[in-house]
């Protein structure tokens, strides 16, 4: 690796793992709401959040969304809407604020 790339690689390694973690979690959240047969368009309007942000975060699609705090509030008020542990699904997601 050539000198002064380290923090690059180990920034692209920190955002791969990230994206993995919200990945995850979004699958889980997603798989929480159809289990409980509520529509995307119901759960969002429920939220008052977006259509297009509810489907970003449970597709993991980090480009989608906003900075990694307000991504930690829409995962913490979506896990507990599910009745889902929002302390255990946060502290799985590694996000760096």
């Amino acid at each position: 690796m050539y000198k002064g790339t380290e923090g690059i690689h180990d920034k692209n390694l920190l955002q791969a793992k990230q994206h993995s973690s919200l990945k995850e979690i979004g699958e889980l959240l997603q798989k929480a709401r159809q289990e409980q047969n509520i529509s995307p368009e119901d759960f969002a309007n429920a939220l008052r959040l977006g259509e297009g942000q509810l489907h970003a975060l449970e597709n993991g699609e980090v480009g989608n969304l906003p900075e990694p705090v307000f991504i930690k509030g829409m995962i913490r008020r979506i896990a507990e809407k599910l009745n889902l542990n929002s302390e255990e699904i946060i502290e799985h997601l590694k996000l760096i604020e």
